[in-house]
Order: structure tokens, then C-alpha cells, then sequence
């Protein structure tokens, strides 16, 4: 018989090691999540630090995905067909700003994923195929955020019910004003809002979700109503398109319906969680004080669609 000392020394070895791994989906097996020992404010990166991710305790998944500066030089920049190589300037500030206010008005803290490598080498708001173009090098990079933004999603969706999703951007248009992207397109924004087609506009939506969860939600009161984000925003001093005030783009008016990491996050994927792209205009972010504003609106607003949605 099997000595109990060796035995409890065996158990030990055998899940003591696989407790104390960080609960990341590895590449190659991206449908485990082990969320063992995770606690809010817990911040844990890659080797290089070039991924960031915070753990949070409030329904909220904030994705930062093009705000990095960190240029290796042994990494090509991407030239292929298609790349966008732009700089979401003060976006991670952006974030550091909104995480500071949930703290200071709930005590809460949102889960975060953070890119800080210039989008000149990855877009982590790309598919694999056209994140990296050319060049495999920072592959696990890739995976390591979106292995991540997955168990995030997964963890807060199974936690908390439902789940906010945010990618933060910054746009360089014109108008001043908040562009928030429900991946539909500005036909579909102005069939919105004059009522028309409007269960096949829901399930088009980074909404679809939700009007599942809640069938008491409408796409229209969601989007464009009263408690929407983008009314609140504008109510409390910053223009948004899709709002009441504001409930589609002009003709000619640019315009981001939304990225692939708001399409992933809010489809049949992950069916606990709905969310939107905000594209920053530069008058809520190139400042210190305007991001501290814009971050307590958002936490306001964002209060009020947790308990309204």
C-alpha cells in the first residue's frame, strides 16, 4: 500500500503547479478557463509587457486595443494591403481615467485588456490573418490578448448575468462628437430611427444579445432612446451619434460602425454580452481634465444602462 505521505505529496504536485497558472486559454486549447485565484484590481501581463490585463469586479470589459506606442525594432512594421497603422493617441490614458473613476465613485473596478505595442506592428482589433500581415513574430501576442479578452468576457458574462463590452478608439473627423459603433451601418441607423425594420436591425446589432436576454429591451429605446448610451453622453455634455439628439450621420459624414472585437464579443460567441466601439473625438481626450470628465460621464452613464438593460 501506498504510503498517505506520498500520496498527499503526489496530490500536491499534481494540482498545487496547475492551480497556480495565470487562467489564461492557451493557444491550442481556447475553450478552457480556469479563473482560479483571480481578484479585482489583479493586473497580469505578458513577459515583455506589451499585453496588460486587469481583473475586474463590475460587469464592465474594457478593450484598449490601439492606444500602444512600443515599436520593436526587430519586428517589421505591417505594409500589407489594407493596414492601418494610426495611433488612438491618449486612449490608454483614456482608460486609466475611467478606471479611476469607477474606483472613486463605486469602489469598483471594470476588467480591462490593454495593447501598449504600436498598432505599426499588430492590430488587435484584426483576425489573426490581417493583424500581423507578413510576419508570424508576435503571433503569441496576438493570442494573448484575445485568449484573455475571451476569459474576460467569459468570467464576467457567468459571474455577473450579462456584460457591458467597450473597445475604446479615437477618431480624427471633424465633427466633434462621439461616434459609438453598433456594427450597423448609416442606412441601418436611419431605418432606426424612423422605425422601420426593426427586428432585423436588432438582430444585426452588437445589441442582439441583450434583446435576447430581455425582451422587454427595444433596439430602438436601446440605441437612440432615452437611457441609450449616446443620449446620456449628450445629455451630459458630449455629442454622440447613434442618439436621440443625434440618431444618425448626415450624408457624407464619416463615420466607424464598429471593429471585429465588437462583433466577436457580441455575437451568438458570447451570448451574455452586448456592447459597442466609441470612437473618441479629440475633444474628449486631449487633456488630462477632459478625460477625467469624460470618464465620470461614462461611469454615470454606463450606471444607469447596467440597472436600465
Amino acid at each position: 500500500m501506498m504510503d498517505t505521505k506520498l500520496i498527499g505529496l503526489l496530490f500536491l504536485l499534481l494540482f498545487g503547479t496547475a492551480c497556480s497558472k495565470d487562467p489564461v486559454v492557451q493557444q491550442g486549447d481556447k475553450d478552457k478557463n480556469d479563473f482560479y485565484g483571480w481578484t479585482a484590481g489583479k493586473v497580469i501581463k505578458d513577459a515583455e509587457g506589451w499585453t496588460e490585463v486587469v481583473i475586474g469586479d463590475y460587469p464592465l470589459v474594457l478593450s484598449v486595443p490601439h492606444g500602444g506606442g512600443i515599436k520593436p525594432e526587430h519586428i517589421p512594421d505591417r505594409t500589407c494591403t489594407g493596414s492601418t497603422t494610426v495611433l488612438d493617441t491618449w486612449t490608454i490614458e483614456m482608460a486609466r481615467a475611467i478606471q479611476q473613476e469607477f474606483k472613486q465613485k463605486l469602489n469598483k473596478t471594470p476588467f480591462v485588456v490593454i495593447s501598449h505595442l504600436s498598432r505599426k506592428k499588430i492590430d488587435q482589433n484584426r483576425t489573426l490573418d490581417k493583424a500581423l500581415c507578413t510576419d508570424k513574430t508576435l503571433e503569441p501576442t496576438w493570442y494573448f490578448y484575445h485568449n484573455y479578452l475571451d476569459s474576460l468576457l467569459r468570467y464576467s458574462s457567468e459571474k455577473y448575468g450579462k456584460t457591458l463590452f467597450i473597445d475604446l478608439h479615437a477618431h480624427g473627423h471633424t465633427k466633434q462628437r462621439l461616434e459609438l459603433g453598433y456594427n450597423l451601418s448609416t442606412t441601418q441607423l436611419d431605418y432606426l430611427s424612423k422605425g422601420w425594420d426593426l427586428s432585423k436591425i436588432g438582430a444585426a446589432s452588437s445589441y442582439a444579445n441583450l434583446l435576447q436576454m430581455n425582451p422587454a429591451v427595444d433596439i430602438q429605446g436601446a440605441l437612440i432612446g432615452d437611457h441609450a448610451f449616446g443620449t446620456l453622453m449628450q445629455e451630459k455634455g458630449f455629442p454622440s451619434v447613434p442618439s436621440r439628439q443625434d440618431p444618425v450621420p448626415a450624408a457624407g459624414d464619416a463615420y466607424f460602425t464598429g471593429g471585429d472585437n465588437t462583433q466577436l464579443a457580441a455575437s451568438d460567441k458570447y451570448p451574455k454580452v452586448y456592447g459597442f466601439q466609441i470612437e473618441s473625438n479629440s475633444g474628449s481626450r486631449n487633456t488630462e481634465e477632459r478625460r477625467a470628465e469624460f470618464a465620470k460621464r461614462l461611469v454615470e452613464s454606463v450606471e444607469v444602462m447596467v440597472v436600465k438593460f
